[in-house]
């Protein structure tokens, strides 16, 4: 039977809105901002990790390194001893001369405490280059005055440096009587005096500079003048000033005859005697001769088994 005029109510979609409150909102995006920037500072605190932790990987092989090296600075070793110098023009001059036995090189904060001890008007150092990585070929850093702090004038400042080593017990001679401590007769060579104006510049704050060093092992027995020539161009020879500021602090470097003595390529000498002319032919030179440790001079050109020249490094 068919029902008319009744219809079936269509169906209906209830729609709700929700209404989120806007404290809610706002506290969702504080959120999320939040756990942005924690990402973003664990991101920059594994890079400074890394970075970190390359620093002491890098520090403990350095440290491995000047380890190594500090074993090989004794000279007295059969290897050293067989060990030919000058390989590239075929000569086989030999050195089996070598550092002390349990020499080691001075902390620039102890090599400061020592000059200070001597010349108290010595100022300040760059503390921060004392921690510096060490070059190539470089056995510590050395410290060592301005001459100028010491005296304006170059001659009488490497005197007075001579002389405070005299006056800490050891005893200097071998100084031929034609050679005196003026200009006549000791002057640095114009390499020498580039290599002071840079360093000096580059730390003009300072009464004593910071330097990287070798002191006299790495050229054992070859001739002074041929190793100046030979030198890279951050590499500049010790004068006499630096030769007497090395020993002041390192007096336990020349102990006895067999201890490879120091040559000052970076100074010139010369022997003035009647009636012949000034040659600047001689260089300036620390040795151990009968229980003594003596200032004398060498022939420039001439190779010594027993001597080494020391060297410093500037950075490029």
């Amino acid at each position: 039977m068919e029902r008319k005029g009744l219809a079936l109510d269509e169906p209906k979609v209830l729609l709700v809105e929700l209404k989120i409150p806007r404290f809610w909102t706002l506290g969702m995006w504080v959120s999320v901002s939040l756990l942005g920037l924690a990402m973003v500072f664990w991101f920059v605190v594994q890079l400074y990790m890394q970075r970190e932790f390359g620093r002491i990987d890098e520090s403990l092989a350095r440290w491995k390194a000047e380890d190594a090296k500090t074993a090989s600075l004794n000279l007295k070793t059969e290897e050293t001893k067989t060990t030919p110098l000058f390989h590239d023009d075929g000569s086989v001059f030999k050195s089996d001369y070598a550092y002390s036995d349990g020499y080691l090189p001075r902390s620039v904060a102890a090599q400061v405490a020592i000059l200070r001890e001597h010349f108290p008007q010595l100022g300040s150092f760059d503390e921060n280059l004392a921690m510096q990585f060490l070059p190539r070929g470089a056995e510590a850093n050395f410290a060592m005055p301005k001459w100028q702090k010491i005296d304006p004038d170059y001659p009488r400042a490497v005197q007075k440096m001579l002389g405070a080593s005299h006056l800490s017990g050891e005893g200097f001679g071998a100084i031929p009587s034609s050679f005196s401590f003026d200009g006549e007769h000791l002057v640095s060579i114009p390499r020498t005096v580039n290599f002071r104006g840079t360093l000096y510049s580059r730390q003009g704050q300072h009464d004593i500079v910071v330097v990287p060093a070798q002191f006299g092992g790495k050229y054992a027995g070859r001739s002074p003048s041929e190793i100046d020539f030979r030198l890279p161009s951050n590499e500049f020879v010790f004068g006499a000033f630096e030769l007497a500021v090395y020993y002041l602090t390192h007096p336990e470097r020349l102990r006895s005859e067999r201890d490879a003595g120091l040559i000052a390529v970076g100074d010139e000498c010369c022997l003035t005697r009647p009636g012949e002319g000034v040659v600047f032919n001689m260089a300036p030179c620390l040795l151990q001769k009968s229980k003594s440790v003596l200032f004398s001079l060498q022939l420039k050109h001439n190779s010594f088994a027993s001597f080494g020249s020391p060297t410093c490094f500037l950075s490029e």
